[in-house]
């Protein structure tokens, strides 16, 4: 890695902004500063005051498109578009004290558009210290982004980004799900949506491990740090896999949830949703199990709510415990599980009439051939023949997601145009007695 110093003009940075990349994938998000503290760097920048050293990357314009990607001083960058673009106007005790003479210098409260040709001309030629790094290597520039940014603390989520490698980048793509857009009641703010897409991405890969068990981990940011440097190198293949798996359950579960929900107003309630409603999904069945469940969701809230308003000596002890461990030790695995346990008893008891879900998906062969000769290879849904085995497929009359068992009692024989063919609504949606 080599360093070089170089002053650029603010003319520069307005002239080539086409070629100077803002959001390399390492930086943190942009819209951090406050109006008061852009309106003081212009103030700084036009008065002479020292400006902290600006770092960027230099890169092949042919292969990139652009010829430095910005390490340190986004904001500051940034902050010089949006003034010289008519976004915001001098603060209102702005005095200009600046080096250069001036006939008709900028005025508190104007913006760029008001300035004078005179006062344009020094901001337009006001220079910024600019360390240029030469290096292919994106782990240096990684490194330094790390570094520079020790003295302005990033977050959990702004630091993993930095990481590199295929697991961050996973993290960012799993965020832009619409899931994350419509469903969480808080914005992408300082990557908020990117801590829960790296902790449900988490999850998943750990639930990969014992599939048929409710697996809760610790997402504290230890175990979420190692999670993103161990999987840097993940093949494409199992990326892929794993996020076709997180967004599939995504989409189950998205029908539970209205847009902005209070049940995903904080960046800790996401993953204990996440898993509670598709472990419901995963073990029972009812006609309208995603309505029942929402309608649960919203009830448990108006019982806490009331719970809490009673004396303390008259409440409920496990709503009580449900609402301590929402507070503390929110990422903990004992917390989720125990919050998961006491979510489930408590949906279980307001709908008694769910089902739980048959184990066994699939019909044996010998249970095939035994739908085939009690149809007399026929389809018992449209009459048509049956030759061979293989033309019959085994199916639920009352359907294994309303909690219908794999059996004998609960099958008929039906022809695959008739099972798989779209529109198929001859299925009954009613649950079996219990």
């Amino acid at each position: 890695m080599r360093t070089s110093r170089q002053e650029f003009a603010v003319s520069r940075f307005n002239r080539d902004r086409k070629l100077i990349n803002l959001d390399p994938e390492y930086q943190r998000e942009g819209g951090v500063w406050s109006l008061a503290k852009k309106q003081l760097f212009i103030d700084s920048l036009l008065n002479g005051f020292d400006i902290p050293k600006i770092y960027v990357h230099a890169l092949d314009r042919d292969a990139t498109g652009y010829d430095f990607a910005v390490v340190d001083g986004k904001q500051r960058i940034g902050t010089i578009y949006e003034f010289l673009g008519g976004e915001f106007s001098l603060s209102d005790d702005f005095k200009y004290a600046g080096p250069a003479e001036c006939t008709s210098p900028p005025l508190q409260g104007e913006k760029y558009g008001d300035f004078s040709d005179d006062a344009k001309d020094i901001i337009k030629e006001c220079g910024l210290d600019v360390v240029v790094v030469t290096t292919k290597d994106l782990d240096d520039i990684e490194e330094l982004f790390s570094r520079l940014n020790n003295g302005e603390k990033l977050n959990a989520a702004e630091a993993r980004n930095a990481f590199g490698g295929s697991m961050a980048a996973l993290v960012r793509e799993t965020s832009k799900h619409e899931f994350f857009a419509k469903k969480l009641k808080f914005t992408n703010t300082r990557y908020a949506h990117y801590e829960v897409a790296c902790k449900l991405l988490y999850l998943e890969k750990e639930a990969a491990k014992s599939p048929k068990t409710l697996v809760v981990v610790d997402l504290k940011k230890k175990f979420l740090d190692d999670f993103v440097r161990q999987y840097a190198d993940i093949g494409e293949a199992d990326a892929k896999k794993l996020q076709a798996q997180l967004s599939e359950n995504l989409k189950a579960i998205a029908p539970i949830f209205v847009d902005a929900d209070i049940e995903l107003a904080k960046q800790s309630y996401p993953q204990l949703m996440y898993l509670f409603t598709n472990w419901i999904l995963r073990l029972y069945g009812a006609p309208d199990i995603k309505g029942l469940i929402k309608t649960f969701l919203r009830d448990f809230r108006v019982e806490r709510n009331l719970n809490l308003a009673k004396d303390e000596d008259h409440r409920d002890a496990e709503l009580s415990e449900f609402g301590r461990l929402m507070q503390q030790g929110t990422n903990d695995s004992s917390s989720m599980q125990k919050r998961i346990e006491i979510l489930t008893k408590r949906f279980l008891k307001a709908n008694q009439n769910v089902l739980l879900k048959d184990p066994k998906r699939g019909f044996t062969t010998e249970e095939r051939w035994a739908l085939w000769q009690r149809s007399g290879k026929r389809c018992e849904n449209c009459g048509a023949d049956l030759p061979t085995l293989d033309d019959l497929d085994g199916d639920h009359i009352v359907l294994h997601m309303v909690g219908g068992p794999t059996s004998l009692e609960n099958a008929r024989a039906l022809c695959v145009p008739c099972n798989r063919g779209a529109g198929n609504a001859s299925h009954s949606q009613q649950p079996l007695p219990v």
